[in-house]
């Protein structure tokens, strides 16, 4: 305590807790105040932080113009206080995340997956009472409305297996180095064929030389979704867009971009967050429940990197990831 008491105050002080602690004891002066508390951080001679509770008391001089001519200073150690408010303040964000994506599965379950087998029945059932009523046309209008759910039930199923997966802790993390076109080529050849439906052209600037260390199946989930989510949002004859550059910090930045319907900037601010209802429709009535994104985030920060869109209404978005790079 003594060798506490011989230091200047902005030595021991927290560095971000100075300012307001001047500022109090100037307004304490100005005002003629009787005290002010204060809970600030101070900093052991070890290096740690120490929270405690100040409370300052002047003494006045008397005359025409008072005066102080000492303080009186009480500090309470609530060190132990504060950490245990930052426990609870922790367990409540994680009760809040687990709540939040309970209520998102409970959302999928209940709605997105249950939309696309309605779909099913309705169809069977008409097909079931009378197959040989409907013409040829008719017959393949049917099948195509059926290939397209049953690829948006896969994607999503997929999407859901995989983030049950990642929430249990039994998806291995395990980065290795491979050419990043390789693999972009993987998931550009998956889903070429529903792009060639929408008249949607995949341009893929990906040079060959470069490469990138990571897991290749959680990056094979990221593009899966990001190109998933292109030709899902982009009208008939638009195009699809892939690039990367080297960024500081030896990482590498890969863009994903649409010429679709866009996003406005609420939108935008609801991406990427559990807890907010952001599923639509695509140009052609796919399903899109926001899952896929979420996946995206969880993976591109697994592996250090960080991920973020930029969109204008009927202009179209690029979504951008950083991920390791190997040069």
């Amino acid at each position: 305590m003594q060798e506490m008491l011989q230091k200047p105050l902005a030595d021991i002080t927290y560095y971000e807790d100075i300012q307001i602690n001047n500022d109090l004891n100037a307004q304490l002066i100005e005002n003629g105040n009787r005290e002010f508390s204060l809970e600030k951080r101070y900093v052991h001679k070890d290096g740690t932080i120490i929270w405690g509770n100040l409370t300052v008391s002047p003494l006045w001089k008397q005359g025409e113009k008072p005066e102080t001519y000492f303080h009186i200073a009480i500090v309470e150690d609530i060190t132990e206080r504060k950490r245990s408010e930052l426990i609870i303040k922790q367990q409540n964000k994680q009760l809040h995340e687990l709540n939040a994506e309970k209520d998102k599965f409970f959302s999928i379950i209940a709605h997105d997956l249950r939309s696309p087998f309605q779909g099913f029945l309705g169809i069977t059932e008409l097909m079931s009472e009378d197959i040989n009523k409907f013409s040829s046309a008719e017959l393949s209008k049917f099948a195509k409305e059926m290939n397209k759910s049953t690829q948006n039930l896969y994607n999503l199923l997929q999407n859901l297996l995989e983030w049950s997966r990642m929430k249990n802790g039994r998806m291995n993390f395990t980065p290795n180095e491979f050419t990043l076109k390789e693999i972009v080529d993987q998931n550009i050849g998956s889903i070429v064929q529903r792009a060639a439906q929408k008249g949607i052209t995949i341009i893929n600037e990906i040079h060959e030389e470069q490469k990138m260390v990571a897991d290749e199946r959680m990056i094979h989930s990221v593009f899966g979704n990001l190109l998933s989510n292109a030709v899902k949002f982009t009208k008939k004859d638009g195009k699809v867009t892939l690039q990367a550059k080297a960024v500081p910090n030896n990482l590498l930045e890969i863009s994903v971009a649409d010429t679709g319907i866009g996003m406005s900037d609420a939108a935008i601010a609801k991406l990427f967050k559990i807890d907010e209802k952001v599923g639509r429709r695509g140009t052609d009535g796919e399903l899109s429940t926001g899952l896929g994104l979420l996946l995206c985030k969880e993976f591109v920060e697994k592996h250090g990197g960080k991920i973020w869109v930029e969109s204008e209404e009927k202009k179209g978005s690029t979504f951008y990831f950083t991920v390791p790079a190997k040069y």
